[in-house]
């Protein structure tokens, strides 16, 4: 099962959310979260954290009111292959 996680991530290009990776594997997220963490020990994975507040990239390092950090927040947890 983790090749097949592995494999998602290096189909999908970047990024992939909990929830998304559990629909398509079919796989609870608690299950598959424990998973994940293993991954992330191995250093294949890194969980990546986004909140208003951790926003450097848009706008000169100020959300500037776009919320697009907001609504990625609050979609739950990502991680993304270590290259």
């Amino acid at each position: 099962m983790l090749y097949q996680i592995l494999n998602e991530y290096k189909k999908s290009g970047g990024a992939v959310s909990l929830d998304a990776l559990s629909r398509k594997l079919g796989v609870e997220k608690s299950t598959l979260e424990g998973m994940l963490q293993t991954l992330v020990r191995q250093g294949k994975l890194r969980e990546i954290t986004v909140s208003s507040a951790s926003c450097g990239g848009c706008h000169g390092g100020s959300c500037g009111g776009c919320g697009s950090h907001k609504i990625l927040a609050n979609m739950g947890k990502f991680y993304e292959l270590v290259s």
